[in-house]
């Protein structure tokens, strides 16, 4: 019996065909028809290929298909592409070279590993490629999967690749030193070449040889940890049939524009995927309470490392709950919590020092001074007056911090960073000395310009706060139109109110509480403006500044008042009242006057708010026109609930007429369903929902939550008295969503009231009694009148239930 053909063993030509020759006997000696059929090739082309005489190689795809139709696959198949490689490189190059051999270097795939659809389909497209070089950085911050997605990857496609697949740690972000491309060069000769085969002592010569031994072979080189292209481009395989992944948490800008790499830019998990990698490594506890489990994966910023680490917490300690450990993350630093021993691998706090040590130190000192900032994004203004800088210096910055991966983009112009990785800079900055400097700039540039950019949207008079601060040393931004500064105060509010709870700055707390109240409450931020103001007032009583007192809580009686917690109001309004007197702030004191008219009406106290508000219109004639008219619109309320309409009608006209006069368009819009409700009570329902409805426009063109909630309830029961009840139930609805949001419990109320009436009407009885109960119950928390009528049509509707 012949011995098996050996395609390893051709040292030439000559030897691989007579080899291609043994093969076709070994197999039965078929006919090269059959070949044919069977390879999809011409019978002449195979008989050529397989000739005695024959000068030279056959082409490599008749190779291929001669040895699949001999009914050779896999690995035996991938020696047979080899040694043709191996034959027709030492031809090229005219001179005899060592046998190259095919590693297998991967490190193990990542077990279990959940979601990356879209890298993983980016990466497999790569291979569709044909004729370049194929080239893919994988970029993200530490942490964040690179490693884990290049090895999965790297595993579902190892069989493309019969030539072998590379792998090296090159250490750019790691505690050991980093692999220099020459030791990297090195490597992989003596990966590719038998033991003990020579290998050239120049770094230039061994280049050159990677380079021929690469040249014609289908590699897969894994290039990890990489710090900057030039780490990368000395080991790029020759040919174009090899595959290179590179990982790093720089963007490696260079590889794509120099040498056409592909970028997968890798975020942190989406949620699901998140949630779904904690059940498969935690198990049931963590299936079992998703909304624990979630939080959880939050409470991590979705970074597998950390997710990992918390899973081995969760797994070290079986007895406890996943809302336990939740608890535990919690009560101490979460760099503490996510460790697992002595592995710096496996630390957050040593992966992300690797990033910080290789920042320039201009770049290290801005990310350790965002540590201070209480929020979690930034614009370029707000680095520049941490690192006290100016913008072309804060933007390079930046710039250097999301090359690292310290920062991402998740908004043009706003920057941020994650939990944990803020959580380390705050570690850092908790030794730097220019700290509490850098803080009192940012606070500096937010007091200043909530201020103004609150003076450019709503521009009308309020009590002057006596709180000097000194305009910035840093640079602005121009705030200097309308829609400008709102589209600032939306994107820096969650900063302003997060700045704000920094109870060693009493004098900017006051001030942001004064600049921001009037958009807090034009805009529903309800929630935001009562912890806002909360902290104020103890800052205001620090500071010994009656005036910020008084003012701030005028703005909490406010606020109260419109969330429905109206026995705060009166217990706010009352301490303001005394203040504005004390004073002699006669502008404060109108306004508290407004707000307390405002809580007497919704508790039923119809003539007593009729008083003070006509008290104060007195004071105010000839004054400001917007206040003027905000004191008869609130008038026209007390005497319209009190029953009065014609009166209400008059003084609604007139505040309308003053609200022009002043260009306050909110105003507008809610003398316009004030009018409209008035005559929904009339009965004249087209005059009610032609006013509703302009009031609504009013709302939506000016961005007025307040509005808008009160339009969409009064609309809704126009639609419904005519007996258009699923229009007039979407607007309820849209009502409620909105009062939910933004936490004003009348407003949540009348939606469920309106609801509860659509369904009555319609015969859903049971929809009825739990719209119906929801409002009696939050009517009965506040303290309204509206509760007394809810329930007795609760009772009635009991009683017809039951007849």
């Amino acid at each position: 019996m012949t011995t098996r053909p050996d395609p390893s063993s051709a040292r030439d030509a000559a030897s691989f065909v007579r080899e291609m020759r043994r093969l076709k006997g070994w197999v039965g000696n078929p006919s090269f028809q059959h070949l044919s059929r069977q390879s999809g090739l011409p019978t002449s082309t195979l008989a050529d290929a397989t000739k005695s005489h024959r000068v030279g190689l056959p082409r490599l795809e008749v190779v291929r298909g001669f040895v699949a139709a001999c009914g050779v696959a896999g690995e035996t198949a991938a020696a047979w592409e080899r040694a043709w490689r191996d034959i027709q490189s030492a031809a090229s190059s005219g001179t005899a070279r060592p046998r190259a051999i095919n590693p297998r270097e991967l490190p193990p795939d990542v077990a279990p590993f959940c979601g990356r659809l879209a890298a993983v389909r980016t990466l497999d497209e790569v291979l569709t490629e044909v004729g370049v070089p194929k080239l893919v950085a994988i970029c993200g911050t530490a942490g964040v999967g690179k490693t884990a997605l290049a090895m999965h990857w790297a595993h579902r496609v190892a069989d493309r690749f019969p030539d072998g697949q590379l792998y090296i740690n090159l250490c750019g972000y790691d505690a050991n030193p980093p692999v220099t491309a020459e030791s990297a060069v090195a490597t992989f000769l003596h990966s590719l070449l038998p033991p003990g085969a020579p290998i050239p002592a120049g770094d230039r010569e061994q280049l050159a040889m990677y380079r021929s031994l690469s040249a014609d072979r289908s590699l897969l080189v894994v290039l990890d940890n990489a710090a900057t292209p030039d780490d990368v481009r000395p080991l790029l395989p020759a040919g174009t049939d090899s595959v290179v992944l590179v990982t790093s948490r720089d963007a490696m800008a260079g590889l794509v524009a120099r040498n056409g790499s592909r970028r997968i830019d890798l975020d942190a998990m989406p949620m699901a995927d998140a949630v779904d990698l904690l059940g498969q490594l935690v198990g049931d506890r963590a299936i079992a309470d998703p909304a624990a489990t979630t939080a959880l994966a939050e409470r991590c910023a979705r970074l597998p490392l950390a997710l990992r680490l918390a899973a081995e917490l969760a797994i070290s300690n079986a007895d406890s709950s996943i809302v336990t450990l939740l608890e535990d993350l919690d009560r101490a630093d979460p760099l503490d919590e996510l460790e697992t021993g002595s592995d710096q691998q496996t630390s957050l706090r040593a992966v992300f020092s690797w990033s910080y040590r290789r920042l320039p130190a201009d770049a290290a000192r801005a990310f350790r001074l965002l540590g201070m900032h209480a929020g979690r994004e930034y614009d370029v203004y707000a680095v520049a007056a941490l690192a006290d800088s100016s913008v072309t210096e804060a933007r390079a910055l930046i710039r250097t911090l999301a090359r690292a991966h310290l920062l991402d983009e998740p908004v043009r112009g706003r920057h941020a960073m994650h939990d944990l990785l803020h959580a380390y800079a705050v570690e850092l900055a908790s030794g730097d000395a220019e700290s509490a400097f850098a803080v009192r700039r940012l606070l500096d540039l937010y007091a200043y310009l909530a201020t103004a950019a609150g003076d450019t949207v709503y521009p009308y008079p309020r009590p002057a706060v006596a709180v000097a601060l000194p305009r910035p040393s840093t640079p602005l931004p121009s705030l200097g139109d309308a829609a400008t500064a709102r589209a600032w105060l939306d994107a820096e509010r969650t900063n302003l109110i997060a700045v704000a709870m920094n109870p060693r700055w009493p004098d900017h707390v006051v001030a942001l509480s004064a600049g921001l109240g009037r958009y807090l409450n034009v805009c529903g931020h309800f929630t935001d403006a009562r912890v806002l103001h909360e902290q104020a007032l103890p800052a205001a009583r620090a500071v010994s500044n009656r005036a910020a007192e008084g003012k701030t809580l005028s703005l909490l009686g406010l606020t109260c008042g419109q969330t429905g917690a109206l026995r705060d109001a009166t217990a706010y309004l009352a301490e303001a009242r005394e203040i504005a007197t004390e004073i002699g702030d006669q502008l404060m004191l109108r306004s508290v006057l407004n707000s307390l008219g405002l809580v007497n009406d919704a508790l039923g106290r119809h003539d007593e708010g009729c008083q003070v508000l006509t008290d104060a219109l007195e004071s105010a004639r000839g004054g400001d026109p917007r206040m003027e008219a905000a004191l008869l619109n609130n008038l026209g309320l007390c005497h319209e609930h009190a029953g009065r309409y014609p009166q209400a009608l008059d003084l609604y006209s007139q505040a309308s007429e003053k609200y022009r006069e002043a260009g306050w368009r909110p105003g507008e819009g809610e003398v316009f369903y004030n009018i409209g409700n008035v005559n929904q009570r009339l009965g004249r329902t087209g005059l009610a929902l032609e006013n509703g409805s302009r009031a609504l426009a009013i709302a939506q063109e000016t961005g007025s939550i307040e509005v808008e909630m009160g339009a969409l309830n009064s609309v809704g029961i126009a639609l419904r008295s005519i007996g258009r009840f699923d229009e007039g139930a979407m607007r309820h609805e849209q009502a409620l969503t909105l009062a939910l949001r933004v936490g004003d419990q009348i407003e949540v109320a009348r939606a469920h009231d309106g609801l509860g009436a659509i369904a009555h009407a319609t015969g859903s009885t049971d929809d009825a009694r739990r719209h119906w109960s929801e409002a009696l119950n939050i009517y009965s928390e506040v303290g309204v009148p509206e509760a007394d009528e809810v329930r007795a049509r609760l009772s009635d509707l009991g009683l017809r239930a039951s007849a």
